[in-house]
């Protein structure tokens, strides 16, 4: 119900995005695995989709259309991004658990601490390019990125309803104020590994 939340006092069962025999995509998520053991992070690798693989039938199998008038949802890398994310939203629903989604650039930076958690969505990494207003017709206001987040059931149940009715596109632009409210933790817990993110280009 809205207005419930809770402390994860433990941290949930976290997933990092990889590419299979992908050269970049293996040695980032190496770097990844290697400083959640540092800081005693349990991570799960989670084999993504290849967006060059997509066909048409893999959206009407999801009953997903996807919005290919949004800025970058012609390119493959984020085709296959929107797929990686969105089986584990359905990942969430299947586990009726929270759940923490890395992209394979995420670096962890500190060891778990509790986190407050309840009708909004939370992004685990810093809040890029804060001096641009960003706001999609759909989505509303939204923030670049979304290599590492917090999520709950009811959350991943609302992104792939909007996605089911709406379209489906970038998933950082997704996660807009109309669609799921959410919030930046200050400061990060998780950053990225590069200065430009390397997940649309793969």
């Amino acid at each position: 119900p809205k207005g419930t939340s809770m402390i994860l006092h433990t941290q949930p069962k976290t997933f990092v995005i990889a590419l299979k025999n992908h050269k970049i995509s293996e040695s980032q998520v190496h770097d990844c695995l290697s400083s959640a053991t540092k800081l005693a992070w349990k991570v799960e690798v989670f084999w993504g989709v290849n967006g060059r693989t997509i066909i048409d039938s893999d959206w009407e199998r999801i009953g997903v259309t996807p919005l290919i008038n949004k800025p970058t949802m012609h390119k493959p890398g984020v085709r296959g991004c929107f797929f990686s994310h969105w089986f584990l939203w359905n990942k969430c629903i299947e586990l009726q658990e929270p759940i923490i989604i890395l992209e394979h650039d995420s670096i962890i930076l500190k060891p778990w601490e509790p986190l407050p958690i309840g009708d909004q969505l939370i992004k685990l990494h810093r809040h890029y390019k804060k001096k641009r207003i960003n706001i999609d017709d759909d989505s509303g206001h939204w923030t670049p990125s979304a290599h590492a987040y917090c999520l709950l059931p009811t959350h991943a149940t609302r992104l792939i309803n909007f996605a089911r009715n709406i379209g489906g596109f970038e998933a950082d632009r997704m996660i807009g104020h109309l669609v799921l409210p959410y919030t930046h933790t200050e400061p990060c817990v998780v950053d990225r590994q590069n200065t430009h993110s390397t997940t649309n280009k793969l």
